[in-house]
């Protein structure tokens, strides 16, 4: 939840996305959830 405040501070936006995208990385690897990690890894962007 907070990520989304992490990303629209500057001084947090580099890791704010690095542990997201580390996220939805871990989230695809370990569950069969589709396209989903992949959408929100565009999301973000």
């Amino acid at each position: 939840m907070t990520c989304v405040f992490l990303l629209f501070y500057k001084p947090t936006r580099k890791t704010a996305f690095i542990v997201a995208t580390l996220f939805h990385g871990m989230t695809w690897f370990l569950f069969n959830i589709g396209m989903f990690p992949w959408v929100m890894n565009l999301g973000i962007l």
